[in-house]
């Protein structure tokens, strides 16, 4: 992430399970969203990935995690994890 100057990887499909936060080597934390049981043969889950300087923007803003979706059918279509950062206009956006 360092070295292509990134700051947040969006990750969708991780097939993980749970609502948890793990924090990576360099200060990086993973911000994940997903079923409370992933159904077998079902693909699932968000996750985001922030660099060093969004973490601490984010610890900044309030450690403010809001995790939602929006349900069709009875299974959830829409996965979504809002995070507030403190001061965004030091992100780093590449498309």
């Amino acid at each position: 992430m360092e070295r292509k100057k990134i700051d947040a990887y969006i990750i969708q499909e991780t097939h993980l399970e749970g609502n948890f936060m793990k924090y990576l080597t360099g200060d990086k934390i993973m911000i994940h969203h997903g079923p409370s049981i992933q159904p077998r043969g079902a693909r699932g889950g968000v996750a985001i990935i922030l660099s060093s300087n969004l973490t601490e923007g984010w610890k900044e803003g309030g450690y403010v995690v809001k995790r939602g979706g929006e349900t069709i059918g009875g299974t959830t279509r829409l996965m979504r994890v809002d995070i507030k950062i403190r001061d965004a206009t030091k992100i780093n956006i590449r498309k």
